[in-house]
């Protein structure tokens, strides 16, 4: 079934981008690129573990016009502990399609803190190849508070299956965001989803098989990518959303979702 929303990762920068590259060790300007964007991530993590005073000067102030509510950063700090230590995984880097040289680089960390490992995501902006980094997101995994997200994100979910096995549409469409219906109109959506109870029949028992739990430093925002096996009524099938929520006092939405009947991918996810 088709579905998959171009705008996978909610934390990710919105813009016309083009030349996604990975900055590998196999270019000079590559390994430059990489090595400036680690040393400002991590000056700005060092700060943001020490003083959210300083933690501002480092934020990106075309996206963050005023400060972020800084008492996320307690809340990050008391759920994770002091940062202890960082590798470096992954540097990717995007470049704009106007000439000015600006560039976004998103770098992935394994992080030690005190109350255990944590995956961090930071994403860095600048104008132009001579311009200052800014930092335009921060992600963390929030793994002590996977189950947890994961049980209240399933009972969300028990709203969308039950719709779909009432041939309620409408109402399933409804837990959607506005971003995955731009990218997948309402109608030809509703069409999708009745094509789908119709190849499949009615949903039934499910088992939670992959599962990511993401946090936005800088806006609160929840990110969680759930993976289920689900055995329909004619197929069994793999099912993944990613569920989106701006604040804990704010509704879930469904932000990306793809169903695949491949047999393959029905073996559980070593995590």
């Amino acid at each position: 079934m088709p579905g998959v929303g171009d705008e996978r990762s909610p934390w990710a920068v919105v813009a016309i981008l083009t030349g996604l590259s990975v900055l590998a060790c196999g270019s000079y300007d590559g390994e430059r690129v990489r090595d400036e964007a680690d040393a400002f991530a991590r000056s700005y993590l060092a700060a943001v573990d020490t003083a959210s005073s300083r933690a501002a000067d480092f934020l990106d102030r075309e996206f963050f016009p005023t400060d972020p509510p800084w008492g996320l950063l307690g809340a990050v700090n008391a759920e994770l502990g002091e940062l202890g230590s960082l590798e470096l995984e992954a540097a990717t880097g995007t470049t704009g399609l106007n000439r000015s040289g600006e560039m976004f680089v998103t770098l992935d960390y394994q992080a030690m803190y005190a109350n255990g490992p944590s995956a961090v995501k930071v994403t860095l902006r600048r104008a132009s190849s001579d311009s200052p980094w800014f930092v335009r997101g921060h992600m963390v995994s929030y793994e002590s508070m996977a189950i947890e997200l994961a049980e209240e994100t399933g009972r969300f979910l028990e709203g969308y299956f039950a719709s779909v096995a009432g041939r309620d549409f409408d109402t399933a469409l409804s837990l959607y965001s506005e971003s995955f219906l731009r990218e997948h109109p309402a109608d030809k959506w509703r069409a999708s989803l009745a094509a789908t109870r119709d190849t499949l029949g009615r949903p039934g028992d499910r088992t939670l098989i992959e599962l990511d739990v993401w946090g936005s430093v800088l806006t609160g925002a929840t990110i969680i990518d759930l993976g289920y096996s689900v055995e329909y009524e004619r197929l069994p099938a793999i099912e993944r959303f990613t569920v989106f929520r701006i604040s804990r006092d704010q509704r879930a939405e469904i932000h990306h979702h793809e169903i695949s009947t491949d047999p393959a991918e029905a073996v559980p996810a070593n995590r």
